[in-house]
């Protein structure tokens, strides 16, 4: 749903950015004193056209291009579909910026509310209802358990999945309430990243809605809940330490991650064994999720398309309360552990003046208790006692964010504690 405003700009004979082969993700290049990083590698095609339009264009022409994305929020765009590349450079606006408005002549006509339709399985002619048959491209049919790829309005049988292995917690098609915004569950599926000999995987919910478009809500295995949005993040994907919205971001996973189980509809071509690059930067309760698509060249799926790109998504902690109220859900079983960006517990300042208010007062005390009775002043051993229990609350506390830390931070190869986890592993024979 982003606008951007793209003018072309002549390129230098030669010039590494005219080098498709030569391009990588992530890359930098100098632009009008400004650094632009490759962000997507791909080859498209046209769908349609509509209007004047100042070169030939045919229905299912292919051609390359790369995308570009600067800090500062510029853009840029390498066309290949030609001998002489283009390149065209801009930015991000809105029709209000540019003034177009919905009563312009150029105005962009309201959304159309598309309601679901009724089609059959092209594998067991069973009927299956798409939610949004004008963005789906994959669907699984419900009574065979097919992998469908979806075509101009066509069901185009791909592969079949098998035994339903999983049940989702939200059920597909059901409803929910979170942060303000009604959803509808339209699809799961399930990934998991190998490491060091052991399988972690995790569950993604596909939720819609029609105004935000599509949202995720990811569980681990261990019951932790986030909610996902993507978003169009300036900054470079490379570093240990990444800055977003005032904050900065801690580098917690590596991997590459696989796709396990599908059900429901997907508005990409998703496959049993999709992999992706991701990394994942934490700032509890959010996290920034960095994924690079790996082009499938060998993939036996005949609509799979070579595409490479960085998507950036931001990550936020939910906890099952809030899922169990959204959906009306009972009884969801609750995490265990800490998760990596669940909020840690929080000293309040109402707790810290509380015990510092509790400490004066038996100061008071013990100094009026001498002056009252210098012959028999209080008990020195307990009012230090005291004194000792009313400070070691605060302190009790402190350790206890501590633990918490270490404890959020124990599966990950990129923890700032790593060191005292390997002592108190090998000190209690603990394994992570």
């Amino acid at each position: 749903g982003n606008l951007y405003l793209m003018f072309e700009q002549k390129t230098k004979a030669g010039s590494r950015l005219a080098e498709f082969e030569s391009l990588e993700l992530g890359q930098e290049f100098k632009v009008r004193d400004e650094s632009l990083e490759v962000t997507e590698k791909a080859i498209a095609k046209v769908s349609a056209a509509e209007g004047e339009i100042p070169w030939a264009v045919r229905p299912g022409l292919s051609h390359t291009y790369a995308d570009l994305k600067s800090k500062q929020g510029s853009i840029g765009t390498l066309d290949f579909s030609e001998a002489t590349v283009r390149f065209y450079f801009g930015s991000r606006v809105t029709l209000d910026a540019i003034g177009i408005t919905a009563e312009s002549n150029l105005g962009i006509p309201q959304e159309i509310s598309v309601q679901g339709i009724q089609v059959n399985c092209p594998n067991c002619a069973g009927s299956l209802q798409m939610k949004l048959p004008d963005q789906s491209l994959r669907i699984t049919c419900p009574s065979c358990n097919a992998l469908l790829d979806v075509r101009e309005g066509d069901l185009v049988y791909l592969d079949s999945l098998g035994p339903k292995k999983h049940t989702p917690v939200l059920p597909l098609g059901s409803k929910g309430v979170l942060f303000g915004k009604e959803f509808i569950v339209i699809g799961f599926l399930k990934r998991f990243v190998f490491h060091a000999g052991k399988s972690y995987p995790w569950s993604e919910y596909l939720l819609y809605n029609p105004e935000v478009k599509f949202r995720w809500l990811v569980a681990t295995q261990d019951h932790h809940w986030s909610y996902i949005e993507q978003i169009d993040y300036p900054g470079s994907t490379q570093g240990s330490i990444v800055h977003y919205d005032t904050k900065f971001f801690k580098l917690y996973d590596d991997g590459t991650s696989t796709v396990s189980y599908v059900v429901g509809e997907f508005p990409w071509r998703v496959q049993i064994g999709e992999q992706t690059k991701v990394k994942d930067y934490i700032s509890p309760p959010l996290m920034l999720s960095f994924e690079q698509s790996i082009a499938q060249t060998d993939s036996a799926d005949p609509y799979a398309v070579i595409n490479s790109e960085v998507t950036v998504s931001k990550g936020t902690y939910v906890s099952a309360d809030e899922i169990e109220k959204g959906f009306s859900l009972k009884e969801m079983r609750r995490p265990l552990g800490v998760g990596a960006i669940q909020p840690a517990p929080v000293l309040g300042y109402r707790f810290l003046v509380a015990c510092g208010a509790f400490l004066v007062a038996l100061m008071i005390l013990r100094a009026i208790g001498g002056r009252m009775h210098p012959g028999n002043p209080p008990d020195g051993w307990l009012m230090t006692l005291a004194i000792w229990v009313v400070i070691g609350f605060p302190i009790g506390a402190l350790l206890y964010q501590w633990s918490f830390e270490l404890k959020r931070w124990q599966g990950s190869d990129f923890s700032p504690y790593l060191g005292l986890n390997q002592a108190k592993q090998n000190f209690f024979g603990e394994s992570s």
